[in-house]
């Protein structure tokens, strides 16, 4: 009499973890990390530091421009676009690891899911960081962040400029409302 013989502690194989045909590799996400002001590159350098291994992909979204001081001397500086915010790849193990660090204060949650105080930790699709980095590297003139009011689900695009074609959606959060590109 034959058995078959099955192992109990096999992993399903998933969506979830099956990333580009490796089996068992969780999927890297593209998390918003909240960090105090202005250490917003120094967290990234120890989140990428060699300890940690490849575990951790940063971007600080920032720009060149021209400052006039108030002696009127003229200088250029790395303007950070998302002060206290760094993006962050990693997997979820890796986020929930990097919670508990010292440098990194929590991760931004997604308002618009979830309900009753319960809401997923937002991430943020790679389609959208690299629109942000071709938008940065494209533009001619700095970048700012307006205050516009436009309604909950509202999709924009750009329609004249450097950064003609770049699409977005309106992602309501509780203190207005905010383009998402």
């Amino acid at each position: 009499m034959e058995t078959s013989h099955t192992e109990t502690n096999a992993i399903p194989i998933t969506p979830a973890n099956v990333v580009d045909g490796a089996v068992g590799v969780e999927k890297r996400h593209w998390f918003v990390a909240v960090v105090n002001n202005n250490s917003e590159r120094s967290t990234a350098a120890k989140l990428i530091d060699k300890r940690m291994g490849d575990a951790y992909e940063c971007y600080v979204p920032s720009q060149r421009e021209k400052r006039v001081w108030k002696n009127g001397r003229k200088n250029e500086v790395d303007r950070i676009l998302f002060p206290a915010l760094l993006f962050v790849k990693c997997t979820e193990l890796k986020r929930n690891e990097a919670k508990y660090l010292g440098y990194v204060k929590n991760f931004l949650v997604d308002f618009a899911k979830g309900s009753k105080g319960r809401h997923p930790v937002a991430v943020i699709p790679d389609a959208q960081i690299q629109q942000l980095k071709i938008m940065l590297e494209k533009s001619v003139t700095p970048v700012t962040i307006e205050d516009i009011h436009f309604r909950f689900g509202d999709a924009v695009k750009v329609t004249s400029g450097p950064l003609k074609g770049v699409e977005g959606n309106i992602v309501v959060e509780p203190k207005g409302s905010y383009l998402v590109i």
